[in-house]
């Protein structure tokens, strides 16, 4: 991919007016102590090394050089190469926040080269974007487009999306608002929120499982009345009938054969 005339200069820009300059980085930077003569070495070098990339075309590489020597030395600074390595890639979007955030937080002086060009960047740029505005009354409520946090509330510039849909969300606490857009290129969407408060979700006891040996008794299902068997059909009854008619014939027989004065063989003794 080659690289125009107008983003070449932009390059020895970047080289000249931050590779240098390294040195005064950390005054802009709240960090404890300044980095060490060796992390500027190699911030420098990895700088460099972005440039280079930049002059072949080659704007992913660029990019991850650029974001080491910012690792290594995270000056503001390093913003405005970001803008360039993002331009190169056509993330149109991230090139616009990169340069709005060198001028922001590097806070170069108006005649500086780099701030005159990185202001030429975002006008030129607008117009492959869409600016959303976001009204509403939720001072610190963070802001998210798509998911990614953009800021907090109130925002101090319009914020810049690809165009398409996508989803803004405002967060404060347990207070939230969420809605869709859509986005036209070079367009502009106004949007209006108001903070609610997430619904509270009551619980529902739920019922004890029942056992298995239980949950086959049905106490609401009466069990089929028993059918009775008439008593005439019983067969224990025909045996305590019969039983009683046998008993009857067998005392009826030994009356028979009791002693009796009628009976001539049993008058005498025989062996009398």
């Amino acid at each position: 991919m080659k690289i125009s005339s107008h983003q070449k200069s932009l390059e020895w820009l970047m080289v000249v007016a931050i590779a240098a300059p390294l040195l005064a980085a950390p005054r802009a930077v709240a960090a404890p102590d300044p980095p060490s003569e060796e992390a500027l070495t190699a911030a420098r070098a990895k700088l460099t090394e972005g440039a280079q990339h930049l002059r072949q075309g080659d704007y992913a590489e660029a990019l991850k050089s650029f974001k080491e020597a910012y690792q290594i030395v995270p000056s503001p600074k390093i913003h405005f190469n970001f803008g360039l390595a993002y331009q190169g890639l056509a993330r149109y979007v991230e090139a616009i926040e990169s340069f709005q955030h060198y001028l922001e937080e590097a806070r170069p002086a108006p005649s500086d080269p780099n701030a005159t060009n990185a202001r030429r960047q975002i006008e030129e740029l607008s117009s492959k974007v869409a600016k959303v505005e976001i009204k509403c009354d939720c001072i610190g409520a963070d802001v998210l487009i798509d998911g990614r946090t953009l800021g907090t509330m109130p925002l101090s510039r319009p914020l810049v999306v690809d165009p398409g849909s996508h989803q803004v969300a405002l967060r404060r606490g347990d207070t939230a608002a969420v809605q869709a857009f859509e986005a036209r290129l070079g367009g502009s969407v106004y949007l209006e929120l108001e903070l609610r408060t997430a619904p509270t979700v009551v619980a529902v006891p739920v019922a004890a499982p029942v056992h298995p040996s239980i949950e086959r008794q049905s106490p609401l299902v009466s069990p089929p009345p028993e059918e009775r068997t008439p008593i005439y059909k019983r067969p224990w009854v025909w045996g305590i009938v019969g039983g009683a008619i046998i008993a009857g014939i067998v005392i009826t027989v030994l009356a028979t054969r009791s002693p009796s004065s009628s009976d001539p063989s049993l008058g005498t003794h025989p062996f009398q």
